[in-house]
C-alpha cells in the first residue's frame, strides 16, 4: 500500500481512523482510493463517517503536513440567533439542467487562455475551510472553525510540496510515490476514457469517481482540453443535478452540481462561478434528516438541512519558486 507524504496531512486534519475508510463499495462517505489511506495514529480523534474522506482527499490533493496557515472559530453567514445554521436545503434541479451546465463549463474552459508550465514551475493554491469544531463531532448546527492553508507543488514529477509552517516556508522532501491529485496524469481529454481511469463504472459505482474529478479540478491549473474533460466526464455520472442561487463562502454568485449519497440524506456540491465556469469551492449538505451514533455512543440526528463543510479556493496559479503567488 503506497501513500504519500501529504497523507499525513489527511490524519491531521480529517482525524481519520481505519475504520472510517473502510466499505467504501456501500457507503455515502465513500471517496476515491481509500484502500490507499492508512490508519491514523491512535491520539488522533476521528471525524464523523460522512466527511473527513471527503475533506481527506481534497488536503491530500494539494497539501503537506505544514499547510495549515491558521485555525480560527468564525460564525457562518446564515446562522440563527442559537448559532445554529439557518436551512441551506438546495433547490434541486434535473439532471438535464445539470448537463447543460457542464456543456456550458466544457465550452467555457476550451475559450480560456492558456499557458503550458514549466516542468520546474510551481502550482500554488490557497484554500478556506469551515468543518465542525469538535474533531469527533459531526455538525448537527455549530460550533464550526475555519483553516486556512497557503501550498506549492512542483510540475515535475518530484512530488515535492512547500508550505508555511510556524510562519516559515518549508519544502518537504521528494517522493515517487504521486500525490492524489496527480496520481491520473496523464488525464484523457475523451471524457469516457477518462471517467473510466478515475474508476468511474458501473460495477465499482460513480460517487468515488466523482469526488475523484472535482479533486482533480480543483487541486491544478488544467489545459484548456483537460479542463472541458473534467466537465465532460462529471456529465456522464449518473444522478448529478445542478442547483441555482447560491453563493459560495466568499460570498461570490455560484451554481452549484450536486450528488446524493446512496443513503439518500447528504449531497456533496461542487460550486461554479455563475459566469465563468470556474471552480469555486465546495460544501456538503445535509437533505434528509439522519441519525447518527459517534464514536462515544451517542445518537444524535443530523436535521435536513445542516452544513457539514464549505470549502473555497482562494486563488490558484502557476508560480516560479515556493513563496511566490500569482
Amino acid at each position: 500500500m503506497q501513500t504519500h507524504p501529504t497523507d499525513n496531512l489527511v490524519r491531521s486534519l480529517a482525524r481519520v481512523h481505519d475504520d472510517a475508510l473502510a466499505g467504501q463499495a456501500g457507503r455515502p462517505a465513500a471517496r476515491r482510493l481509500m484502500d490507499e489511506i492508512t490508519a491514523a495514529p491512535p491520539q488522533e480523534a476521528a471525524r464523523p463517517r460522512l466527511r473527513p474522506p471527503r475533506l481527506a482527499f481534497r488536503i491530500a490533493a494539494v497539501g503537506t503536513a505544514a499547510a495549515i496557515a491558521s485555525v480560527a472559530g468564525v460564525t457562518l453567514v446564515g446562522h440563527d440567533d442559537d448559532g445554529r445554521p439557518r436551512q441551506v436545503i438546495p433547490h434541486l434541479g434535473s439532471v438535464a439542467q445539470a448537463a447543460l451546465v457542464l456543456d456550458r463549463a466544457a465550452a467555457a474552459a476550451k475559450s480560456r487562455p492558456y499557458t503550458a508550465p514549466g516542468p520546474q514551475q510551481w502550482v500554488y493554491t490557497k484554500v478556506r475551510m469551515t468543518a465542525p469544531a469538535v474533531p469527533s463531532g459531526i455538525a448537527t448546527g455549530g460550533p464550526y472553525k475555519t483553516r486556512s492553508w497557503e501550498l506549492w507543488r512542483r510540475l515535475d514529477g518530484k512530488n515535492e510540496y512547500a508550505a508555511y509552517e510556524d510562519g516559515k516556508l518549508t519544502k518537504s522532501p521528494g517522493t515517487e510515490t504521486a500525490p492524489r491529485v496527480a496520481r491520473f496524469d496523464p488525464l484523457p481529454t475523451d471524457p469516457h476514457a477518462l471517467l473510466r481511469k478515475v474508476g468511474g463504472t458501473p460495477e465499482s459505482g460513480y460517487e468515488p469517481a466523482f469526488h475523484t474529478l472535482v479533486t482533480v479540478l480543483a487541486g491544478s491549473v488544467h489545459p484548456p482540453k483537460t479542463e472541458a474533460a473534467i466537465f465532460q466526464a462529471i456529465k456522464l455520472i449518473p444522478g448529478v443535478t445542478a442547483t441555482g442561487g447560491t453563493v459560495d463562502a466568499a460570498g461570490r454568485p455560484a451554481i452549484t452540481l450536486g450528488l446524493i449519497g446512496r443513503e439518500g440524506w447528504l449531497r456533496d456540491e461542487v460550486l461554479l462561478d455563475l459566469k465563468t465556469y470556474r471552480y469555486l469551492g465546495e460544501r456538503s449538505i445535509t437533505v434528509q434528516d439522519h441519525a447518527h451514533e459517534g464514536d462515544d455512543g451517542k445518537k444524535t440526528v443530523v436535521k435536513r438541512g445542516t452544513l457539514q463543510f464549505i470549502e473555497v479556493r482562494v486563488a490558484v496559479g502557476i508560480v516560479n519558486e515556493p513563496g511566490d503567488r500569482p
